[in-house]
């Protein structure tokens, strides 16, 4: 038979139990996201952790295009820097990919393009090791970050400076992934043969020609030199600065 005193702890058991429960749910997480087009997929996920409890903060620059400062579902954590990408330096280039996604351009326009993007790529990446070298060269910021102990780092790694930020800070990673640093997401991941898995840019299906399998081959080629000279080597001089040569 239970007493009454048996069974008023038993229900202050499960009660403790519960309430801990509900409290373990929510978590601290900080959010390094892209600019652009980008950030709307990032802001509709922010909404979403938010509803259900998480504390979110943002990393921003002072020059930032899209995120807002003064907002409901998320507080920023604002990096002063010099320069950044905008829709001045965006729309020229997005211009240019249109006209040649509908065929309105020559092979001398396209090769003149992608030396131009390759520039416009290195300067990207530039302003994204530039930001998270000022946010690790900032002893303040970081220990205020370490103080607020987040329980994980959501970025977009399609750029650097969050990965860079959750390692120094010693943090699990989630990746939201559609774009990596070298290119498509989805070729670090999982099996992709070039005889018919088209690159991004190509304008070819999964049904090729043998002289259009040789054309997605040297898209490819174009992203590998791409990352191996323009963008890696720019996060490994920040790495080699903070975190050794390894």
């Amino acid at each position: 038979m239970i007493t009454r005193r048996s069974s008023s702890g038993v229900f202050l058991f499960f009660s403790v139990i519960f309430c801990s429960l509900r409290i373990g749910q929510a978590g601290r997480i900080l959010i390094v996201p892209l600019e652009g087009s980008h950030w709307v997929n990032m802001d509709i996920m922010i909404k979403a952790l938010h509803s259900r409890g998480h504390h979110i903060d943002v990393v921003r620059t002072n020059k930032s295009w899209y995120i807002k400062d003064d907002v409901p579902h998320y507080k920023t954590v604002t990096v002063s820097v010099t320069k950044t990408f905008d829709k001045d330096f965006i729309n020229p280039i997005l211009k240019k990919i249109f006209a040649i996604e509908r065929g309105k351009t020559s092979i001398l326009s396209f090769i003149s393009f992608q030396i131009e993007l390759f520039r416009a790529m290195f300067d990207m990446h530039g302003m994204m090791c530039e930001m998270a070298t000022t946010m690790l060269e900032d002893k303040e910021l970081m220990g205020v970050l370490r103080r607020k102990k987040y329980d994980l780092v959501l970025t977009d790694p399609a750029w650097g400076a969050g990965i860079i930020l959750a390692h120094a800070l010693e943090l699990p990673l989630v990746y939201n992934v559609r774009w990596v640093t070298s290119g498509e997401g989805h070729l670090t991941i999982t099996p992709s043969p070039l005889s018919y898995i088209p690159m991004i840019g190509s304008g070819l299906t999964d049904k090729m020609t043998f002289i259009q399998r040789v054309k997605n081959l040297l898209f490819y080629a174009l992203w590998q030199i791409q990352d191996m000279f323009l963008i890696c080597p720019q996060y490994q001089t920040v790495c080699n600065q903070f975190f050794g040569p390894n």
